[in-house]
């Protein structure tokens, strides 16, 4: 099968004829532009210790040029390309904006810099390979909303990652008054610091930590007044008489005043007010986000638990555009219409096979074409597996890989033959006011949804598909943050599978907690740091293991559920469990 694909001045396929264009300057960068670590490699490239195909490359390029001038020669497989490779980081997985228009000859500069309607310089955001314009790379220096191009979510994690530096260092500024008297000899006096300790003791210096200390007598004071855990092991001692027992505690001589009390009053109350008032305003930067960027959201809505034998899109374009006619507006036009369908075992088995195609097209010889309509001689092609790698990394050899696919694709039969409910039904309208009037007429309390109240449109009968079915209609999240595998899984699965990972993280807790204790009952707590450095590095990746059987509708979802668990984990295992 042909396959097109133009990138400019990089490599073009024109039927079954292949012309290729080495060019240095890929995407036309120039070198400014370019990050340090391309400009480094594109100098360390003519070495044969970090480009050992410096020599291929240049004779590739010597038989271009001689093909060029109209000698025929035979053309050798081009080499890889490492400036190339370098370039497709660059322009698609870095940030960047356009900065000028550039197609064919044509050439006119497109405004990057464009004044928004608060009189602000905004740039635009360029889709990953942008080919059609010239792009550069985000500065340093970016405001939030422009942040805010990857996502809503981007724009206001920078934008309360500066609001909360701003609130820390005007509490710092407050609190300026009590680390001077913390650290001055009228708190904790002065004492005698080694050199093991004057690190600690210059990082503690402006803190509430009191140094001033002295042992005095407790004759009714007993070890086990504290408890099993945690144990007083520094604070308890008795004397080593003969004759009587006598008990001593280590008390803190360190006076706060009345001042210093007030000033940590008004440091707290100035955080809590900020943090509250950062809250409020967040919906207001949100809101104004949003309406800066114009989505796939803006324009469509997602039917929740519709009739599962809705499955024509034609049917659903009908029903809005016939029962949904407005005063202010033109009629409803759909632009369209995308059911999603309780079919995640069929994709399941669909991505794997997929993945088992691209890891052969991976292992395939330089200079051989993959084919996966004929595995056999892909399996031909294939470079054979060490068998290191088939021991250590359990990694598969061509052979074994094509008989899974080839089982794959007998199972991926046998489940298309079976028809599949509907999950989820996105509509997409041509006006984003259309869309919104939409999500007014058809907003029903979710009581209504529950008890399937058709009543609620009894004033407009029309609201009703089929005529009886009550549609529960909501705005839908972005596209990127849509997991589609999982849309059709039902809410008491998805309860179940959290009640089951969020139990595997508490045992994960306990036995941290366990191994502590046990290292405090048996007088050995310096391995207690150690267990909780250790579990601290461990627990993540059972996390992620974990995170693997939940289902979420989105991305944000999935997100949130792994930072409470991780969270919770460390939070935990880290301030309770070490304390």
């Amino acid at each position: 099968m042909t396959t097109n694909f133009s990138v400019r001045g990089i490599v073009s396929f024109v039927g079954d004829d292949r012309v290729r264009v080495v060019n240095d300057a890929i995407y036309d960068d120039a070198l400014n532009d370019m990050t340090y670590g391309r400009r480094i490699g594109r100098y360390l490239r003519r070495f044969n210790w970090y480009y050992p195909h410096a020599k291929d490359q240049a004779e590739y390029e010597s038989v271009l040029a001689r093909e060029k001038t109209g000698e025929s020669v035979e053309r050798p497989p081009k080499p890889p390309c490492l400036d190339l490779a370098w370039a497709q980081f660059e322009h698609v997985a870095l940030c960047r904006y356009i900065s000028s228009y550039k197609r064919d000859c044509e050439q006119r500069r497109y405004s990057s810099e464009k004044s928004n309607e608060d009189g602000k310089n905004n740039r635009e955001r360029a889709e990953p390979g942008e080919s059609d314009y010239e792009t550069k790379l985000y500065p340093l220096f970016s405001s939030e909303k422009e942040m805010a191009d990857w996502g809503i979510g981007v724009g206001l994690y920078f934008q309360n990652l500066r609001a909360f530096a701003i609130i820390c260092f005007v509490a710092g500024l407050v609190s300026i008054p009590n680390m001077n008297y913390y650290s001055s000899s009228e708190y904790s006096g002065s004492f005698h610091v080694d050199n093991e300790n004057i690190l600690f003791h210059w990082l503690m210096k402006t803190s509430l930590v009191c140094t001033r200390t002295e042992w005095r007598a407790c004759p009714t004071c007993d070890v086990t007044d504290w408890g099993d855990f945690p144990r007083p092991q520094d604070r308890f001692g008795v004397s080593d008489r003969e004759d009587e027992d006598l008990k001593f505690l280590k008390q803190n001589d360190c006076k706060v005043r009345f001042r210093e009390g007030l000033i940590m009053w008004v440091t707290m109350i100035f955080v809590a007010v900020a943090v509250l008032y950062n809250c409020y305003r967040q919906k207001a930067v949100e809101t104004e986000y949003d309406e800066a960027e114009q989505t796939a959201s803006d324009y469509s809505i997602q039917v929740e638990h519709p009739p599962r034998d809705s499955r024509e899109p034609e049917e659903w374009k009908r029903f809005f555009e016939n029962n949904f006619t407005f005063e202010d507006h033109e009629n409803i036009h759909v632009t369209c219409v995308t059911v999603v369908l309780h079919n995640q075992h069929l994709v399941d088995k669909l991505v794997s096979r997929r993945r088992l195609l691209l890891h052969m097209e991976i292992n395939i010889k330089h200079g051989k074409i993959f084919k996966k309509d004929d595995l056999e001689a892909v399996v031909a092609d294939s470079l054979p597996v060490a068998r290191w790698r088939k021991l250590i990394c359990r990694a598969k050899d061509a052979q074994t890989i094509k008989g899974e696919i080839e089982t794959l694709s007998e199972e991926i039969k046998e489940l298309q033959k079976e028809t599949y409910g509907v999950a989820q039904v996105f509509v997409t309208f041509e006006h984003e006011k259309s869309q919104r009037k939409i999500l007014e007429a058809l907003a029903v309390s979710r009581s209504a949804i529950i008890s399937k109240n058709t009543a609620v449109h009894s004033k407009n009968p029309g609201y009703l598909f089929r005529s009886k079915h009550l549609l529960s209609v909501v705005k839908p999240p972005e596209p990127s943050n849509i997991r589609w595998r999982d849309l059709d899984e039902k809410r008491m699965k998805k309860l179940r599978q959290q009640a089951y990972t969020y139990l595997a993280t508490f045992i994960a807790i306990g036995v941290a907690a366990v191994i502590v204790y046990i290292c405090n009952a048996y007088e050995i707590p310096f391995l207690g740091p150690y267990v909780i450095t250790i579990m601290n590095q461990l627990v993540p990746t059972l996390i992620n293991y974990l995170m693997e059987f939940e289902d979420h509708k989105t991305e944000c979802s999935f997100e949130a559920s792994h930072y409470v668990k991780l969270s919770l984990f460390r939070w935990v295992n880290t301030v309770i469990v070490l304390t």
